[in-house]
């Protein structure tokens, strides 16, 4: 072998070294920026899974007021109606005891002058205007 081949042999095996070192050196740092990532990527999962773990709790304690609501409105509702029907008693009797040109009516319902006028007449009934403190002592 001549030294100018050998100088040849020489330089392309110490490229070829260089090139090996070189990507030796790519893989490493690949790696590591791969393991850096999968890491993010496992604390980002877990987050997540807490936060989903909180929602679902969340959720499962609004399913659970929802359902409490639910009866109390239901239960409310009974109570309201069970009130409505003894106030419509109370009228009933009140007007078959009552004689004469005296009696009252009772309503929970809010209604305007006009309605509540039109209300009572379909009744054979009608409203009394109260001018002074006089007539309302007379009156009731």
């Amino acid at each position: 072998m001549t030294y100018s081949t050998r100088r040849w042999f020489v330089v392309i095996t110490v490229g070829l070294g260089l090139i090996c070192v070189l990507l030796v050196t790519a893989l490493i740092l690949l790696y590591i920026h791969q393991t850096a990532e999968r890491d993010q990527l496992k604390k980002k999962v877990k987050e997540y899974n807490k936060t989903l773990t909180s929602l679902k709790i969340n959720y499962s304690h609004l399913t659970d007021e929802r359902d409490e609501l639910q009866i109390n409105l239901k239960s409310m509702s009974e109570t309201k109606s069970e009130l409505e029907t003894r106030v419509k008693h109370l009228n009933d009797t009140l007007m078959k005891s009552t004689s004469g040109s005296c009696r009252y009516f009772i309503s929970s319902e809010e209604k305007s002058w006009s309605d509540s006028r039109r209300f009572c007449r379909s009744r054979g009934g009608d409203l009394v205007i109260i001018n002074t403190e006089e007539e309302q002592v007379e009156f009731v």
